[in-house]
């Protein structure tokens, strides 16, 4: 088992110590270890993350010297909406895990980010979607326009868990939409998380692991990106200002021109 970056990378990793980099403070954030040992496998020189709360990422690149480019939606960022300007030779993309830490308004102010960017963060955080269905559509939507953004030959990493509600297991790993070619399933241990200090009945089975999904952006797209950009642009806005149904919607994301594009209302 891999637990630092002196070692191979392996599809088993555990970081007990948490390592230099970002704030423990900021709940659900990783290890910068995972990402130094990301960085130092796959030799890259140029890391973007579009969801990257205390700034982990941009800590790990600085550690291992090379550049980041990193973006939040309380930094006035909105994955949902704003455009990625880069062509990324890889991604880091740790998504919240549906509703179980909310982060607008609880790890930071949601009114400082409407007073310096003009909008109320609460309305397009994935942690304050309703519905689970709701989720892993704008989950899905967020995952290919990343990584429609990739260049080619370009490749994420994407960071997430499992959740468990009432008998029932939420399982991000297996309904997040897969583009490009799968390389890897990472499995990587949990630690220091406040479920540890719990004590479950009956027969639930605690959660105690994530997973790091690697895919490759081999082939140019078959559609030219701007094309489809502009489609999954305007099919959203019309979606979320209600000009046309959520049912409309599915239904042009499964033409096979926008097909792997989840739209719909993020907030139910």
């Amino acid at each position: 088992m891999m637990t630092n970056q002196k070692n191979a990378l392996t599809t088993l990793v555990s970081y007990p110590e948490r390592g230099e980099g970002g704030s423990n403070k900021y709940r659900g954030n990783c290890s910068p270890k995972l990402i130094e040992d990301l960085i130092s496998h796959f030799k890259i020189q140029d890391i973007c993350d579009y969801m990257c709360g205390s700034n982990t990422t941009a800590d790990a690149a600085r550690t291992m010297g090379i550049v980041s480019h990193t973006y939040d939606l309380h930094s006035g960022f909105d994955l949902l909406h704003t455009d990625i300007k880069e062509r990324p030779e890889f991604i880091f993309w740790h998504p919240p895990y549906w509703d179980i830490i909310k982060y607008s308004d609880v790890m930071y102010r949601a009114s400082e980010v409407q007073r310096r960017y003009g909008y109320d963060p609460r309305q397009f955080d994935l942690s304050r979607i309703a519905t689970w269905e709701s989720f892993v559509q704008a989950m899905n939507y967020c995952m290919m326009k990343q990584f429609c953004a990739l260049e080619q030959g370009g490749r994420m990493a994407v960071l997430v868990g499992d959740i468990k509600k009432k008998g029932r297991l939420f399982s991000m790993l297996f309904e997040l939409t897969k583009p490009g070619v799968l390389e890897n399933v990472i499995i990587k241990a949990q630690h220091n998380c406040m479920s540890d200090q719990r004590v479950y009945s009956g027969r639930f089975i605690p959660i105690v692991h994530e997973y790091v999904l690697l895919v490759r952006k081999d082939a140019p797209l078959a559609v030219p990106l701007l094309i489809i950009m502009f489609l999954i642009r305007l099919v959203s806005t019309l979606i979320f200002s209600g000009l046309i149904t959520k049912a409309i919607g599915d239904g042009l994301a499964k033409t096979g021109l926008l097909k792997g594009y989840a739209l719909g209302r993020a907030h139910g």
